[in-house]
């Protein structure tokens, strides 16, 4: 029989909840921008960051105004609007 962990048993490292002023640029010449966002939780694999608009997933990024790093490369791992109007999303960022 096989068996898949479920979520909470394939996390590596646990988040924590660290709102840092970010800048997230788009890689992706076919869909640029470039605006401020904050993260709001954080892990050594990646952050949820909260954003103004939403951002397809797989989308590379770069995030600057890290504290101690700079910046650093990520990819989009998921897109969740923060509300019914779509104002705010949760983007989930895996760092490359």
């Amino acid at each position: 029989m096989i068996t898949t962990p479920d979520a909470t048993a394939s996390r590596r490292n646990t988040r924590v909840r660290w709102e840092i002023p970010i800048r997230l640029t788009s890689l992706d010449p076919a869909h640029p921008f470039m605006e401020k966002g904050q993260t709001l939780v954080v892990n050594p694999q990646g952050c949820g960051v909260k954003f103004s608009r939403p951002v397809e997933v797989g989308t590379a990024v770069q995030l600057d105004g890290l504290p101690g790093v700079g910046s650093v490369t990520a990819h989009v791992a998921n897109c969740i609007s923060l509300g019914a109007e779509s104002k705010l999303w949760l983007l989930g960022l895996a760092l490359d």
